[in-house]
């Protein structure tokens, strides 16, 4: 997953992520930092959640609540590129 900052991070940094939309709010959720790219004035952070690299931080809750996002984002993304035939 990319997010979008103002501060720079490096890889292999830890970082703690917020999700909070119309659907759903996910907080405190661990990340690592795979990549840091300047795009104009922000940075576009790559990051893979700590739960899906150590079992032993594996959450239900967060599971699904990232399922979900990713869902929502997947619809909506599809829908703005979807060519008529």
């Amino acid at each position: 997953m990319a997010i979008k900052s103002k501060k720079l991070f490096k890889p292999k940094e830890k970082i703690i992520v917020a999700f909070k939309g119309k659907y759903i709010s996910q907080s405190n959720v661990s990340a690592i930092v795979t990549e840091c790219t300047k795009v104009k004035n922000k940075y576009r952070i790559s990051v893979v959640f700590s739960y899906a690299l150590e079992s032993k931080d594996y959450c239900r809750k967060t599971d699904n609540a990232l399922s979900r996002i990713e869902s929502i984002y997947s619809n909506s993304h599809e829908k703005k590129h979807k060519h008529v035939s």
